[in-house]
Parts: C-alpha cells; structure tokens; sequence
C-alpha cells in the first residue's frame, strides 16, 4: 500500500492538505486578491500596448476583470471545500465571505446568461 505510507510520511513531516489549504487562506484576503488583479490588469495592458501596439478596450478590461474574479474566487472555494479538512470557513475574513459570495453570485449569473443569450443566438 504505497498511498498508505505516502500519506504518513507526509503527515509526519507536517505537510497535509489541510494545513497546505489553512496556508493558502491565510495569503487570501480580498485587499491581496485585489492587488493582484491589479497586477494582472496592469500585465495585461503591458502586453497589448507592447507586443499588439495599442491599448486595450475596455471590453477587454472587462474580460480580464471577470477571468481574474472568477480565478480568484474558484481557488478560494477549492481551498475551503476541497482542502481543508472540516471546510474552514472560519479562515475567511467577514469581509471576504462577502465579497467572495457576491463576485461568485454575479459572474456565475452573468456567464450563465450570457451563455444561454448566445446559445439561443446562433443559427
């Protein structure tokens, strides 16, 4: 049973999923995850202006602003229910349910719409 002594090595020398998860949250606070989108924004109109010669549009900020909010809350949830060991909710700020559960409830709504105008949409 190879997985059985793999799992014991690794909980012996301290390294779980849980504990790898707890980490994670840790580094999740929404004023880290915001700045990172910033700096993803600002990657990304780096690029279009270097490598494409012009700025971006603003349907393209949009589109980027959506990817990294939908990034950034699906690593969240997968480190609250799929790391953590009971799910540690308790690890999100009150401020971070909240704007988890809010970005979460938009895009989800708008990508499901969207999907469906553009499915009734095509010939």
């Amino acid at each position: 049973m190879p997985s059985a002594t793999a799992t014991s090595h690794a909980a012996q020398h301290g390294f779980t999923l849980d504990s790898f998860g707890r980490t994670i949250l840790s580094f999740a606070d929404y004023r880290v995850v915001g700045l990172a989108i910033l700096v993803a924004v600002a990657i990304f109109t780096f690029y279009k202006r270097r490598i494409r010669g012009r700025y971006p549009h603003v349907e393209e900020y949009f589109r980027i602003g959506e990817a990294c909010g939908l990034i950034a809350t699906g690593l969240v949830v997968g480190c609250v229910f799929l790391l953590t060991n009971p799910p540690a909710v308790d690890e999100l700020s009150h401020e971070g349910k909240l704007v988890i559960g809010l970005v979460t409830v938009v895009l989800t709504l708008y990508f499901g719409v969207k999907t469906i105008r553009d499915t009734c949409d095509t010939p």
